[in-house]
């Protein structure tokens, strides 16, 4: 059990699994506007985006030509905001 809640953790903090995931909490987005947003390879975005749908954090949903990407459970948008939160309140101290 403790070995799976770590490798949620690191599977969520890579950065770049991180940064889609954050960008995300807003709204399903499809992969051309996850490139556009955070400046990154389509490759390396649709990489990231295959490993989260894999570890069950990401669902896709196709509407038209188009795949949607939208986090999965609430659950993972309060570990997102609780890490950041966190990191807010130790540079405060």
């Amino acid at each position: 059990m403790n070995q799976d809640a770590s490798d949620l953790l690191r599977i969520m903090g890579e950065t770049s699994r991180f940064r889609i995931l954050r960008y995300l909490m807003d709204k399903p987005r499809n992969v051309s506007e996850i490139v556009r947003a955070l400046r990154m390879k389509q490759s390396l975005v649709s990489h990231h985006l295959k490993i989260l749908r894999e570890y069950g954090l990401l669902e896709a949903n196709r509407s038209g030509p188009f795949v949607h990407y939208s986090i999965k459970s609430p659950e993972v948008k309060k570990i997102l905001l609780l890490a950041e939160e966190i990191v807010r309140k130790n540079k405060m101290t």
